[in-house]
């Protein structure tokens, strides 16, 4: 059986948005060494609480600390992106 993390990354609105982002990528770290096999990310801006508003730079970071775990994005919110 193979298992996959999603993570929706919540943070306090006065949360430092470094120190924060630091922590989730710190996360990766635990499915990875537990051999989970995806870790996935959603793309959020609705709320001050969920500030991760580009999953692909985001997993880009992350892709330096995962030694074999797969990234994804669970989430792209299309009316965000204009596709021309």
């Amino acid at each position: 059986m193979k298992f996959s993390f999603f993570s929706m990354p919540l943070h306090l609105p006065n949360e430092n948005p470094a120190l924060a982002f630091k922590r989730d990528i710190d996360l990766i770290k635990t499915p990875d060494d537990l051999g989970y096999e995806g870790f996935f990310v959603g793309e959020h801006h609705t709320a001050a609480w969920e500030n991760i508003p580009s999953p692909e730079l985001f997993l880009s970071k992350a892709s330096a600390y995962a030694k074999r775990i797969q990234l994804g994005s669970s989430l792209v919110s299309l009316p965000f992106h204009h596709p021309f």
